[in-house]
């Protein structure tokens, strides 16, 4: 692209087409023939749009082949990749690869993303919603609902009457609108009646009537435990429940690959994977770096565990801190050696010691301050 940009008390910026000029008296287009020479009271891009204003009328241009694409509108703004342009009663969303959304300048205009990284354009007019795919175009459901709001490939949550229900893509209702309040998270659904909760699973297509005290948890292999009278309990696979006993009095996911069973004031450690007990009798812990790596203690000492290497180190220390640098992360252990020393171990998180030495245990604190 060549361009002369002659001398003059002016601000240059460069664009993809060419430059704009902004002069005291307006703003001048350099590079793009047709548009030159023309005094504009504004210009701006937003690519690969132009939209420029000449006194009260504003025009939006096409970047790529130089187009005009509307004249005369009343105004045109940009927003989320998308550009409207209003012109008397009627406003058309335009997305980048110009697809058109006619709609009436008075409908309410939401634009929604789901975690599968689709847009979706949702109209609102005065009797019903619709919603459309925003880069085909293509109108996926309309009715007389409150919300509808897409969150995967295949469902939506929509209200209707004030109670929320599950839908396919196809209009096809999937779970009945009779709930409080929809949740989605992890490809199930949490169902909210009356203050209770139960769930919705669309692989297994099983509906679990909500009659627990909190959110059901459900574990990467498949089992899942609800709360009742404060009690927590496995549920048994079924048409429901099939009476599932309630045996803990608290549980605590850690990561995705382990869970923390309360039951008599103790904590056993299970694998999220398969049930498995790893650890019993522990008092108390706290995750470390990740989630799935526990500082435990047990029988009074403190020790490290993680559901691939187990163990790390056992419960010998009277403390243990870490802390993590950028990808390293570092753990201090601490624990007698005598009447008048302490024993500091520095290990990774492999459990290999890094470092190791005797302090007097009136200078603990300062290690510890100083770490």
């Amino acid at each position: 692209m060549n361009s002369i940009i002659k001398l003059d008390r002016q601000t240059v910026k460069s664009t993809s087409f060419g430059f704009i000029s902004e002069k005291s008296k307006g703003k001048y287009i350099i590079g793009w023939p047709g548009l030159e020479d023309k005094r504009f009271t504004a210009v701006q891009v937003a690519d690969p749009w132009m939209k420029v204003k000449i006194d009260t009328t504003e025009q939006l241009y096409y970047i790529p082949d130089h187009t005009l694409f509307a004249s005369h509108a009343d105004s045109i703004w940009f927003k989320d990749q998308f550009t409207f342009v209003r012109q008397n009663d009627s406003l058309k969303i335009i997305n980048a690869e110009k697809k058109t959304f006619k709609v009436a300048a008075t409908d309410r205009i939401q634009i929604l993303s789901t975690s599968a990284h689709t847009t979706y354009l949702l109209i609102e007019t005065r009797r019903d919603l619709k919603l459309y795919d925003a880069a085909t175009g293509k109108l996926e459901v309309s009715g007389p609902y409150q919300s509808l709001v897409p969150v995967s490939y295949t469902f939506l949550i929509f209200r209707k009457k004030d109670k929320y229900g599950i839908m396919n893509f196809s209009s096809k209702v999937i779970v009945p609108p009779l709930y409080d309040a929809i949740l989605y998270k992890n490809n199930w659904f949490s169902l909210i009646q009356k203050q209770n909760f139960g769930a919705y699973l669309p692989v297994r297509k099983k509906l679990i009537k909500p009659e627990y005290d909190a959110n059901l948890l459900i574990q990467p292999n498949g089992k899942i435990f609800a709360r009742k009278n404060n009690r927590w309990g496995t549920l048994n696979e079924g048409a429901n429940t099939s009476r599932p006993k309630f045996i803990y009095d608290d549980l605590k996911p850690a990561g995705d690959s382990l869970l923390l069973a309360k039951k008599d004031k103790r904590w056993q450690l299970l694998s999220a994977l398969d049930n498995k007990l790893l650890l019993d009798d522990i008092t108390d812990w706290y995750q470390a770096d990740t989630p799935d790596r526990i500082i435990f203690k047990r029988a009074g000492k403190f020790g490290v565990i993680e559901h691939k290497r187990g163990i790390i180190k056992p419960a010998t220390y009277q403390e243990i801190l870490w802390w993590t640098e950028g990808q390293t992360t570092l753990f201090l252990g601490i624990f007698p050696f005598d009447e008048t020393l302490n024993t500091c171990e520095y290990f990774n998180k492999s459990g290999e010691t890094v470092r190791r030495f005797n302090i007097e245990k009136s200078r603990t604190e300062l290690i510890i301050c100083d770490n």
